[in-house]
C-alpha cells in the first residue's frame, strides 16, 4: 500500500523479536499512550464499558472487541490492504477473577496533579524532616516521590465513596464546584453517604443549579467514585481533625509495601491541603511467616491463630513478648519452638517479680528509708536500675524493642537474680527485719519492682499490672509516667564497685572447683584469700563485711591466716584460694563467725533477731 506513515520513537520497544517497528494505539495502551501524548496524538478508544466497538467505528458498532477480530481481517483482506495473516501464541494480561483477556482503553478520569502548585518539591523537602524507621525508608519513598505521575483519583465501581460531579444532559459538561460540595457534604453528614444513590441529581445539588456552558438544570450524576487510597489516605482529617489532638500524626507503621501506597497516599492530601505531613515518625515491618520461613496462607494449613495457638497455651503477655524479641524490620519466622522459647525467658522474668514481692512483704513505699541512708551496696544497683531505664527508655524511643526484651533478660536474669539477689539474701532472710541494713535493701528492692512494673508494661501488660496490683498499688500502672532515675546515676560508686566485682569470676570458679571435688558445699562455708597481682589491696576499697556479702562468704583475707585451702584458681588480675574456716557454722544464717560458742548456737546476730 502506497501511504506515507508516522513514525515515532519508543523506549518500550526492542529489537529483541520483529522488526522493532511496531503500530501505535495512543487509546489503547499505557506506551502508546505516553508515546502519542509526547507526539501530540489524541487518544483514540471507540470501545464502550462493555468492551464493544461504539459508533465511532461504524462498520463494527456494538460488537465486542475479541468477537469482531475475524469480521476486521476479512475487511483487510476484502480491501487487499492485509499483507500477511497467521496465528501464534504469545503473552497476554488477562483479569485474575475472570480469567480472560483484558483490553486497555483510555477513559477521562479525575486526577491528582502531583506538580501544582510547586506539590512534588514540598513533599519531598517535607519527607526530609520526618523520622522513618529503618532509615532506608527515606530514600526508598523519596525515589517513589520524585518519578510518581499523576494519581488517577476515580474508579469505575458499583460501590464506594462518590466523587460529586454531575454531567450536564444537554450539552455534557461537568458540574462540580465549592458550593456543590459543601451542599452534598451537609447532606451526607444528616443522612449518610448512600443518599448519593438513591436521591435524584436534582436533589442533590443546591435549588437553581445551572449549568456554566449552556444554563440548563438538567443534570446527571456521575458514576466515579473515590480510589479506596484516597479514602485512607485521607484519614488523619478524621482521626486528628475532629478530635483535640492536631496533625502530625506521632506515628504511621504498616508494612514494608505501604512506601508505595498508604504513606503516600497520606502524604499528598496533607502536603496540598495542610502544606505539612501527616505524621512525625514512619515505620514500617516485615511479615509474619510460618517456622520454615513460609507466608502463611488457608490453602497451606500453615497458619497460626494467636488466640488458638498462643494466648490459650501461654498466655497473651507470652505473644507480646514474643513480639518483641523480635527485630520487627525483617520478615520473622514463628512456631511452637521459638514460642516456647520466649515462654521460658518470660518464666524467669516473672520468677523475678516473683522473688521481689516475697522479699517486700510487709513492706511499703512509705517505709521506704531516705536515699541518703541507704547502704552503698543499694545505692550501686539503683545506679545500675537508672542506667537501665534509661536504655530501655531510649529504645523505646527508637521503637528497638528487640533490645529491649535482651535488656530485660539480662538485667532479670544476671544483675539482679544472679548478683544482687544473691549478695542481699542474708540481710533479707536473717537481718531483723527493722533493722537498717534490711530496710535498706528493702527500699532498693521497691524501687526495682516500681521501676520495673512502669518499663516493661507496655510490653508485659497484663503481667505488670497484675504486679503493680500485688505490691498495692490503687491507680494502675499504665497512670505512670516513665521514671527519670538520672539523680541515682552515681559513676564513682559505680566505679569502685566493679573494680572489685573484677574478682567474682575469679571466685565463682574457685569455688565451683572445690564443689566439684567435693569439698565444698555452700559458698558459705568458705572463706577467700583474694590476692591481686598488681598490689591492689580489696580491702581499702570496700569493708571486709561488703566484699564478704558481694562474694557471698564467711570470710574474706588478704592473705591466709593459715587455714587449708580447699581449692585455687587464677587469671591475670587476681589469684583466689577457697579457704576452710575453723569457726563454727550458725544453723540459722549459715555463716561461718567467731562468735559462735559450740555447735549447734546461733550468732550473736541471730540470736539478737530470734531473741
Amino acid at each position: 500500500m502506497d501511504r506515507i506513515s508516522i513514525s515515532l520513537f519508543g523506549d518500550h520497544v526492542t529489537l529483541d523479536a520483529g522488526t522493532g517497528c511496531v503500530h501505535t494505539a495512543p487509546g489503547h495502551g499505557q506506551d502508546d499512550y505516553k508515546v502519542g501524548l509526547a507526539a501530540g496524538l489524541e487518544p483514540f478508544s471507540p470501545v464502550d464499558d462493555y468492551g464493544k466497538y461504539t459508533d465511532e467505528f461504524p462498520l463494527m458498532q456494538g460488537k465486542k472487541v475479541f468477537d469482531a477480530n475475524p469480521e476486521i481481517i476479512q475487511l483487510l483482506k476484502d480491501k487487499g490492504l492485509l499483507l500477511h495473516h497467521s496465528e501464534f501464541e504469545h503473552s497476554y494480561p488477562h483479569s485474575w477473577r475472570s480469567k480472560k483477556p483484558l483490553i486497555f482503553r483510555a477513559t477521562p478520569q479525575w486526577f491528582f496533579k502531583m506538580d501544582f502548585n510547586e506539590l512534588r518539591e514540598k513533599s519531598l523537602s517535607a519527607i526530609d524532616g520526618v523520622q522513618w524507621i529503618p532509615s532506608w525508608g527515606i530514600t526508598r519513598i523519596r525515589s517513589m516521590v520524585e518519578t510518581r505521575p499523576d494519581w488517577c483519583l476515580s474508579r469505575q465501581r458499583n460501590w464506594g465513596v462518590p466523587i460529586p460531579a454531575f454531567t450536564c444532559e444537554s450539552c455534557g459538561q461537568t458540574h462540580i464546584d465549592d458550593v456543590s460540595i459543601q451542599f452534598f457534604t451537609k447532606m451526607v453528614r444528616e443522612k449518610g453517604i448512600e443518599i448519593w444513590y438513591s436521591e435524584k441529581a436534582a436533589d442533590l445539588l443546591p435549588p437553581g443549579t445551572k449549568c456554566g456552558k449552556c444554563g440548563s438544570d438538567s443534570f446527571k450524576k456521575g458514576n466515579d467514585i473515590l480510589d479506596v487510597w484516597f479514602d485512607s489516605g485521607v484519614s488523619s482529617f478524621a482521626v486528628l481533625g475532629e478530635r483535640k489532638d492536631e496533625p502530625p500524626a506521632d506515628l504511621y507503621f504498616e508494612g514494608s509495601d505501604q512506601h508505595r501506597g498508604w504513606f503516600q497516599s497520606s502524604l499528598w492530601p496533607s502536603m496540598a491541603l495542610r502544606g505539612i505531613p501527616p505524621y512525625k515518625t514512619v515505620l514500617t515491618h516485615g511479615y509474619v511467616l510460618d517456622e520454615k520461613g513460609h507466608p502463611m496462607s488457608k490453602s497451606l494449613g500453615n497458619g497460626i491463630d494467636p488466640t488458638a495457638d498462643v494466648i490459650q497455651i501461654y498466655g497473651a503477655d507470652i505473644l507480646r513478648l514474643w513480639v518483641s524479641s523480635l527485630d520487627f524490620r525483617d520478615d520473622i519466622k514463628v512456631g511452637k519452638e521459638s514460642l516456647k522459647i520466649v515462654s521460658e525467658q518470660y518464666r524467669k522474668i516473672r520468677n523475678t517479680f516473683r522473688y521481689l514481692l516475697g522479699n517486700l512483704d510487709g513492706h511499703t513505699s512509705e517505709q521506704n528509708l531516705p536515699f541518703e541512708e541507704l547502704e552503698e551496696l543499694d545505692l550501686f544497683y539503683l545506679s545500675k536500675l537508672s542506667q537501665f531505664a534509661e536504655d530501655v527508655i531510649a529504645n523505646y524511643e527508637a521503637y528497638q524493642f528487640h533490645q529491649i526484651y535482651q535488656k530485660l533478660i539480662l538485667f532479670c536474669t544476671v544483675t539482679l537474680s544472679q548478683d544482687y539477689f544473691d549478695m542481699i539474701r542474708d540481710r533479707m532472710y536473717c537481718d531483723a527485719r527493722n533493722s537498717k541494713t534490711r530496710k535498706s535493701s528493702a527500699t532498693a528492692l521497691q524501687y526495682i519492682l516500681e521501676t520495673l512494673c512502669i518499663l516493661t508494661a507496655p510490653i508485659l501488660s497484663f503481667t505488670a499490672e497484675e504486679v503493680w496490683v500485688s505490691n498495692g498499688k490503687k491507680d494502675s500502672v499504665f497512670l505512670q509516667n516513665f521514671p527519670d532515675l538520672k539523680f541515682w546515676k552515681n559513676q564513682n560508686l559505680e566505679e569502685k564497685f566493679e573494680s572489685v566485682l573484677q574478682v567474682r569470676e575469679v571466685v565463682q570458679k574457685a569455688l565451683e572447683i572445690a564443689r566439684q571435688e567435693n569439698k565444698l558445699g555452700k559458698s558459705l562455708e568458705a572463706g577467700l584469700e583474694i590476692v591481686s597481682k598488681n598490689g591492689t589491696n580489696l580491702t581499702k576499697i570496700l569493708p571486709k563485711e561488703t566484699l564478704e556479702i558481694l562474694f557471698v562468704v564467711s570470710q574474706v583475707h588478704e592473705k591466709n591466716p593459715g587455714l587449708d585451702v580447699l581449692s585455687f584458681y587464677e587469671n591475670e588480675k587476681f589469684s583466689v584460694k577457697v579457704l576452710k574456716p575453723v569457726q563454727v557454722e550458725c544453723p540459722r544464717c549459715w555463716r561461718h563467725t567467731e562468735d559462735i560458742s559450740k555447735e549447734g548456737d546461733l550468732c550473736d546476730r541471730c540470736k539478737s533477731v530470734v531473741g
